[in-house]
């Protein structure tokens, strides 16, 4: 049996930036460190592998393709996010499934999403 996580009602001004943020791992490599971006963490349930976050992703930012165990969908909450020969501004969304490559992704003026993953026990 799962244990319940709360309802969670948050004002998400007043949870702090984490600086230097550890994303998932990319094809099985080590998990990786990404001094210039910012992460807000709103919400984590590790019994069902879910995670909630705001992610801020300096202007001139470049992520190569790659692929990743963990699926997950974005909301573009301000800036631009290039990828798959699209532009994504305020509202628009992606979704990538677990161990499907994807991007590149580039961020030419900066941007802030909402992603939320799911994370197999595996991961």
């Amino acid at each position: 049996m799962h244990e319940t996580i709360p309802f969670i009602a948050l004002n998400t001004t007043n949870i702090p930036w984490t600086q230097n943020v550890t994303l998932f791992e990319l094809n099985g490599a080590p998990r990786k460190t990404h001094p210039n971006l910012k992460c807000k963490l709103l919400m984590q349930d590790k019994e069902r592998g879910q995670v909630a976050a705001i992610v801020q992703f300096p202007p001139g930012h470049i992520e190569e393709p790659h692929a990743h165990s963990v699926s997950h969908s974005v909301i573009v909450l301000e800036g631009e996010q290039h990828v798959d020969g699209k532009i994504l501004r305020t509202g628009d969304f992606h979704y990538a499934p677990g161990d499907v490559q994807h991007g590149p992704f580039s961020y030419p003026v900066g941007c802030t999403i909402f992603a939320v993953w799911y994370v197999p026990p595996n991961a």
